[in-house]
């Protein structure tokens, strides 16, 4: 778990989770805005992620391309984005754009359902 790197609204205190089990790693950013990510990215080190939650249902204000460039590091990265009907617009196109431009496999709730992983 680590700890809120912004100051300012509710999103950027939000707590951001690193799971790593064997070589395999998870990360889920919450709400974390683009500026959030970048202090992440600043303050930690982190490994190639195998798996991401995408920020804030695949909101324009998170998944920034500092973010995506680290994705990128890994084998074959997947972001999976939780989100359903909703009135403000998740996933935004940005940020399914960027995804793609990155070469992320990504998965939908709104469109796959629940989505599950198994690891070897």
């Amino acid at each position: 778990m680590l700890t809120p790197l912004s100051e300012g609204d509710a999103n950027d205190q939000c707590v951001i989770s690193l799971v790593s089990i064997g070589d395999y790693d998870m990360l889920v950013t919450g709400d974390a805005s683009k500026a959030s990510e970048k202090k992440l990215l600043q303050n930690q080190s982190l490994p190639a992620i195998d798996l991401y939650v995408a920020g804030h249902h695949g909101s324009k204000t998170s998944t920034g391309t500092d973010l995506l460039e680290t994705l990128r590091q890994a084998d074959n990265p997947v972001a999976v984005i939780s989100c359903g009907y909703n009135t403000f617009g998740h996933p935004s196109p940005e940020t399914l754009e960027a995804l793609e431009k990155y070469s992320i496999l990504t998965y939908r709730t709104d469109l796959n359902g629940t989505v599950q992983f198994t690891l070897p």
